[in-house]
């Protein structure tokens, strides 16, 4: 779509520089920082369940893939941990687009 933007206004087009192997790599841990963050506060989260099941038996199971974020899940003393896991789940996507936008808006060379 720019090439031809930039066709019809008469410039040529200006490629952007691509990313070096290490912006790439940099970048993907940062795009998986918050499913690291996820994992690690289930984790944390497992003693506290009231069922006594594992804090991996809901990766496994897909039919009620949200109940681990209920607070009748767990006992009083888990909650603030709860507290965590929600904070990093409703900013995962605010953190994903964050990275996106810095990535779109690289400076041309």
């Amino acid at each position: 779509m720019d090439i031809l933007r930039a066709k019809q206004h008469g410039r040529p087009f200006v490629r952007p520089v691509p990313l070096s192997a290490v912006e790439v790599v940099g970048l993907t841990m940062l795009a998986l920082l918050p499913g690291a963050i996820h994992i690690c506060l289930r984790y944390r989260l497992g003693p506290y369940r009231c069922d006594g099941r594992k804090w991996n038996y809901d990766l496994r199971d897909i039919s009620d893939c949200w109940d681990h974020m209920r607070l009748s899940f767990y006992v009083d003393e888990g909650h603030p941990l709860l507290m965590l896991l929600w904070l990093n789940t409703g900013l995962s996507i605010p953190w994903l687009m964050l990275i996106i936008s810095v990535v779109r808006h690289r400076p041309v060379v």
